[in-house]
């Protein structure tokens, strides 16, 4: 029989033995996939009190940005133990740099720290060693060059960093992440267009294979996911509210998200993909407790949204998402409890 003190010392045993730090062609690596994920943050736009983003897919967009990502379909994620996270920098809006990290290795050490290792024209960079605090949900801090670091639990599908709402916005974010080998925690990389948004950046949400989402703050984020008949099969939405951000997720891993605190009645944010024969426009927002589902006013388009609205735990207000064939400049409207018409448009 195997005794408590059996069963622990075995575990320590197994984890004292952990090299992840595996030399892997870098070739190689990018053969096999992994994924690699563009975030930007642009300017809001004010509209009778709703704030609107619209994520351009294909050329076409009906708004101005303000924080949306996507996950490149050409960059799967790997499902191989490698601990390397590669990038291609060029794939950014920051110019190339020859001090670019072309990978950055992560390395589990036995005492329960890791080591986040870049590496810049085939030589290592200056190391940088994280250990996450007992019961910790994530951990994330600086890796020089414009680059960030962080560490989040669980078997990730997909993540985004957060930031301070700004005016300015136009940052965009690549991004990579890797499950460390032999371990509960993925690692994640960020290249920021702008270096000194590292030390700007207020945490991290993801959804982990469960389904379920989290962040640096909460094990469990307030989410809800829709069933579509059509395509994009599902839509997940969730509301982070200590970190200050409405997101929706893709079946397909696109994503868009943006700040409630700066919506004041209502807030909209919008997806239009323009690539056909897939071509459709997806709304997702929150709007008054006791408010009819928004509705699109008969303008002699093709096809109607078809809405859904839920309540999320701890959020008075309800939350939407619609889908529509075809692309579409958004204007939708809604009538609050006390009777009174709304208009949410650009």
């Amino acid at each position: 029989m195997i005794t408590d003190f059996e069963s622990q010392l075995r575990d320590d045993l197994v984890r004292s033995s952990v090299q992840t730090d595996v030399p892997v062609d870098l070739d190689a690596v990018l053969d096999a996939g992994h994924r690699t994920l563009r975030t930007r943050t642009l300017r809001r736009a004010s509209v009778g009190g709703a704030f609107v983003l619209a994520l351009v897919v294909g050329g076409y967009g009906v708004s101005t940005l303000m924080n949306s990502s996507t996950i490149d379909p050409a960059m799967p994620r790997v499902t191989a133990a490698e601990t390397i996270l590669a990038f291609e920098s060029s794939s950014g809006d920051r110019p190339a740099s020859p001090d670019d990290f072309e990978r950055v290795t992560v390395r589990a050490n036995a005492n329960g720290s890791f080591t986040f290792t870049p590496v810049t024209a085939g030589k290592s960079g200056v190391p940088i060693t994280a250990l996450p605090a007992a019961g910790s949900l994530g951990w994330f801090g600086d890796l020089g060059n414009g680059y960030s670091a962080g560490l989040i639990q669980g078997d990730v599908t997909w993540f985004d960093v957060t930031r301070p709402h700004t005016e300015e916005g136009g940052h965009g974010v690549l991004s990579a992440f890797q499950k460390v080998a032999s371990t509960t925690w993925t690692a994640v990389v960020n290249r920021h267009d702008v270096v000194a948004d590292v030390a700007s950046i207020t945490g991290i949400i993801w959804e982990t294979t469960d389904g379920i989402v989290h962040s640096t703050r909460n094990e469990i984020v307030p989410s809800h996911t829709f069933d579509f008949t059509g395509d994009p099969g599902s839509i997940l939405v969730y509301h982070e509210a200590d970190l200050d951000t409405f997101g929706a997720v893709e079946s397909d891993g696109g994503r868009m998200s943006t700040w409630p605190s700066v919506a004041t009645d209502e807030l909209l944010i919008a997806s239009v993909r323009a690539l056909a024969p897939d071509a459709r426009t997806i709304v997702a927002g929150i709007i008054p407790a006791g408010a009819t589902p928004p509705v699109e006013p008969v303008t002699g388009k093709t096809g109607t949204f078809e809405m859904h609205t839920a309540t999320l735990p701890g959020m008075p207000d309800q939350v939407f998402v619609g889908v529509a064939p075809g692309q579409r400049t958004i204007h939708l409207t809604y009538v609050d409890a006390d009777g009174t018409r709304h208009e949410i448009k650009p």
